[in-house]
């Protein structure tokens, strides 16, 4: 394997890293925006609960 080859292989992992991170953002994004969800939710049935 020359030194391109080297260098065209490290550039591949370097993209697919940083797909991989793009994903992990964004999923870890939508995982927030449904934990304020479901939060939002308890405190709403808790109310109702203890208005009983």
């Amino acid at each position: 394997m020359d030194d391109q080859e080297i260098l065209n292989e490290l550039l591949d992992i370097r993209h697919r890293w940083e797909q991989e991170l793009e994903d992990l953002e964004r999923r870890c994004k939508e995982c927030r925006v449904q934990i304020e969800k479901d939060t939002r939710l308890i405190v709403l049935l808790e109310e109702k609960i203890y208005k009983k």
